[in-house]
């Protein structure tokens, strides 16, 4: 008997259960991993709002992990921290999720937190005010991305009646004064157990789930019918026009025309529509306007909603491109589709596609609980157990039909955003600081310490063989999912770069899938697209990556296109002067992103001038490259590409024999290079003293903060877990589990991303914070930033952080290996990094060997704030 189809696979064994409460349960068992990904879905978003409590489903879901009668503030995050789970929170138009994916023995904690939050929050006045300030640093980080700009603007306007109108995340007025008798009024109507379904997807027994969720969820009564929306869009009678003028570098263009709900049959030929339109390479868009260097991006389809919404078109323009001449582009294309039907081609590369999408979520049960739950919110569970059949059943004529009934230009509705020079930011409040009346971290009572994972060792099947040529091969066979990923390297990263031509390294890579000795680079992209897969090739500091994916049966194909890209790349010009332009339109984006220029700051004053991994500045890169050409990437592969250290990692539905097979006879032959240069010494000395960098960016709403310097750590080196151990107190537990979060985001309300990490490599890598704030809020950020790294320096971490860093570390190495791509990436490292072949066993006892004595010198000899370089990019604001 043939596999399910994917999407059939997805809800194959998917049973529903209802309690007397009205609670719905949805379940299913997969086994392929001990790990189990638990949701709570609401059917209550954006949807339900209206003027004046805008963004209140949002907000509602911050204030749910403020506490509730059981747990403490910040109790909810910390317990699920300790237990080494992923854990988060969304809302969407048509609802709001909660889920957790953690090992399968603690389910029954998921199970009770959720119980426990559905009827039992606190939502308390002062949380309130904290949360506020974190919810509006969130608000201002959108508000400094230009396309998100665009695209609520776009569907303000496009929408006058119906709720769609305002963004999810709210109007910035109503967030900011909303009551917290509001938020109870809103809790108290819309989340109840008769309002609500259960997703648990995993390795579990389902009468044991099942008695579970009626232990927790049985007791809780029912709430009263919510209000119903019945609010309709009144037609749309004409074409609508808007124009955004923020500070920016390029011109985007955004058309939206009036779509119908998921649930409509025709929504089948506008997934397919978006797919050929706006999918890859082979994309009717990409092909128009990247490829004739109108646009650098572009992206096409429809989210599938409850009530009719919109389908999007978005492209942004090259350098030079304006807005009218893109829209014009675009125009051509809509035009296209809905005079003469698509080939059958583009069908079957769409439904393949589509196909391969759906395989890859039963990869991960997270992924799967995920999609289970969004439409048991959208429509019905069950629609995707006929979801793949439908698209199966269009036809060219019928996807014609359907795209000339949408794509109208009475219901469309045309955005342009217009680059300004950057006037002076207004609107900026005066104040932004809330403080906080209850302290989380310091004299918080203590959580129990969870027990090591019952979970008996699993048997990974994993093998690795040499070729004689030098290539490096692992392979882990795991049949639970039709799929597989792929990693390869080899010594060809950006450390290499010649001088005067940064940029080269990278270049080389990207080209690498534009043109073969045997096939073009859109014949190339065809064969990969044509199936659902994906070769993309990256320049990193040591070395060039290249990450795939595909379908088993697809394996060889793969694996054709991975040798040819290696071996015979024909780097085209035409192609390389397509890949510059696009390359000149992210470094004008990342000129005008506080984030890019701050990363960009960062690394020119922590790197000495000459040192290799030392970034150009922006005028820099962009002179280097306009110099290179296609002599240099011919020379450079030519010198630094070879298999001499080349690592290659498959993981998925593959056997080692077959893998050794097809790698022996692709690139079993590929002779040694000589020429292959090792990387050079990439040591750094410390700076003599601190310095402050002030990058003002006027019209931006919030501020990019980054702080660091040169590190002495390495990969190998003995103290590396240590001083994980340590960071991951510092700020590596990000912004709701660690010294930072804590006092930063949480006591302090002053940012919404916090976060540390070392870049410990193969050579010793900086240490690095960062975080984003309200410009007015900068400077006591960065003072109580200061304080924490000081006094974390001064007085080491305690027995009982280290014992939480040290649960959280071991908990969550599980869910690193749920996914094919997740354990691909693991093996890598190990290849890479040379950490043994046991390491996936010893993992946990390196962490637990970690000393308080140990971690405390790891920050005594990794930390020197009195020799740091802070940046602050952003508005100039008071609070500076």
């Amino acid at each position: 008997m043939p596999p399910p189809a994917p999407a059939r696979a997805l809800t194959a064994g998917v049973a529903e259960t209802r309690l007397p409460n009205g609670l719905r349960v949805l379940t299913k068992e997969v086994h392929g991993a001990p790990v189990v990904s638990f949701g709570v879905w609401y059917k209550v978003g954006s949807r339900n709002e209206h003027t004046g409590i805008t963004g209140i489903s949002h907000l509602l879901e911050h204030m749910m992990f403020k506490g509730t009668q059981r747990y403490r503030v910040g109790e909810i995050a910390r317990t699920l921290f300790l237990n080494g789970a992923s854990f988060n929170a969304n809302t969407y138009y048509d609802w709001t999720s909660y889920f957790e994916t953690l090992a399968s023995d603690r389910l029954e904690l998921a199970i009770q937190i959720e119980s426990d939050r559905m009827a039992h929050s606190r939502i308390a006045k002062e949380e309130l005010d904290s949360e506020m300030t974190v919810v509006r640093s969130e608000l201002e980080g959108g508000e400094n991305n230009p396309e998100t700009l665009l695209r609520q603007a776009v569907t303000a306007a496009a929408f006058h009646a119906h709720p769609y109108h305002w963004p999810v995340i709210g109007w910035r007025s109503d967030v900011e004064h909303m009551p917290r008798e509001a938020l109870r009024r809103y809790y108290r109507t819309y989340y109840g157990p008769n309002n609500a379904t259960v997703v648990i997807v995993g390795d579990f027994d389902t009468k044991h789930a099942l008695d579970l969720v009626g232990r927790y969820f049985g007791p809780l009564d029912p709430i009263a019918p919510p209000p119903r929306v019945y609010t309709t869009e009144p037609d749309q009678r004409g074409e609508r026009r808007i124009t955004v003028n923020q500070a920016g570098a390029l011109p985007i263009v955004t058309l939206a025309y009036k779509a119908p709900a998921a649930a409509s049959p025709d929504f089948y030929a506008l997934d397919v529509l978006g797919t050929v339109l706006g999918e890859g390479r082979t994309g009717r868009l990409y092909q128009a306007l990247v490829e004739t260097e109108l646009a650098s991006s572009v992206d096409a389809g429809a989210p599938s909603l409850h009530d009719p919404f919109l389908f999007f078109v978005t492209a942004t323009a090259q350098p030079g491109v304006p807005a009218g001449k893109l829209e014009a582009a675009v125009l051509d294309e809509i035009e296209r589709v809905r005079a003469a039907p698509i080939t059958p081609e583009e069908l079957a590369r769409a439904v393949r596609q589509i196909e391969s999408s759906f395989a890859y979520q039963t990869e991960s049960v997270t992924a799967q609980g995920r999609e289970i739950g969004y439409w048991a919110m959208v429509d019905d569970w069950r629609y995707l157990s006929t979801y793949l059949e439908r698209i199966r059943g269009l036809t060219p004529a019928t996807i014609q039909t359907v795209a000339d009934r949408y794509f109208q230009a009475d219901t469309r509705t045309v955005g342009h955003f217009v680059p300004t020079l950057g006037s002076a930011f207004v609107g900026l409040p005066p104040q932004e600081a809330a403080a906080r009346v209850e302290k989380v971290g310091r004299g918080a009572r203590a959580i129990p310490i969870p027990p090591r994972s019952t979970m008996p060792p699993v048997d990974r099947h994993i093998s690795r063989f040499a070729l004689a040529n030098g290539i490096a091969v692992v392979v882990q066979e795991n049949p639970a999912s039709p799929t597989l990923a792929l990693r390869a390297s080899l010594p060809a990263g950006r450390v290499l770069d010649p001088g005067g031509k940064a940029g080269l390294a990278s270049l080389t890579a990207a080209m690498l899938s534009r043109g073969t000795e045997r096939r073009s680079a859109l014949e190339f992209a065809t064969l990969l697209e044509d199936v659902g897969a994906s070769l993309s090739p990256g320049a990193e500091s040591l070395a060039t990556m290249i990450t795939g994916r595909a379908e088993s049966r697809d394996f060889h194909r793969l694996m054709d296109l991975l040798a040819e890209m290696l071996q015979r790349p024909m780097f085209p010009t035409v192609e390389l002067g397509r890949l510059k332009g696009q390359a000149l339109a992210q470094l004008a984006q990342a000129r005008e992103d506080p984030d890019s220029v701050a990363e960009r700051a960062f690394g020119r004053a922590v790197y000495p001038a000459g040192h290799p991994l030392r970034p150009p500045a922006f005028d820099e890169a962009e002179e280097a490259v306009g110099r290179i050409s296609r002599d240099d990437l011919v020379g450079f592969h030519r010198r630094q590409y070879g298999p001499d250290r080349l690592i290659l990692v498959i993981a998925g539905n593959v056997s080692a024999d077959g893998v050794r097979a097809a790698v022996e006879s692709r690139l079993g032959a590929w002779p040694r290079n000589p020429e292959s240069e090792p990387p050079p010494a990439l040591d750094v000395p410390l700076q003599v003293s601190a310095q402050e960098i002030l990058l003002p960016m006027p019209d931006k709403s919030q501020t990019a903060i980054q702080w660091g310097h040169a590190g002495g750590l390495r990969r190998g080196d003995p103290d590396f877990y240590a001083a994980q151990v340590m960071n991951l107190v510092l700020g590596g537990g990000g912004a709701l589990n660690s010294r930072l979060g804590t006092v930063i985001r949480d006591e302090l309300g002053l940012a919404y991303t916090v976060g540390s990490f070392f870049d410990a490599n193969l050579y010793p890598g900086p240490i690095e914070i960062v975080l984003g704030t309200n410009p007015a809020n900068a400077r006591k950020a960065v003072e109580a930033m200061a304080r924490e790294i000081t006094r974390l320096r001064d007085h080491g971490i305690t027995l009982r952080e280290r014992d939480e860093a040290v649960a959280y570390l071991t908990g969550r190495f599980p869910l690193r290996l749920e996914t094919h791509a997740g354990m691909a990436d693991v093996l890598w490292a190990m290849e890479f990094y040379r950490l043994g072949g046991d390491y996936l066993d010893r993992y946990a006892d390196y962490y637990r060997a970690v000393t308080v004595a140990q971690a405390n010198q790891a920050a005594r000899v990794h930390l020197h704030p009195d020799r740091a370089t802070l940046v602050v990019a952003g508005p100039d604001s008071p609070g500076r």
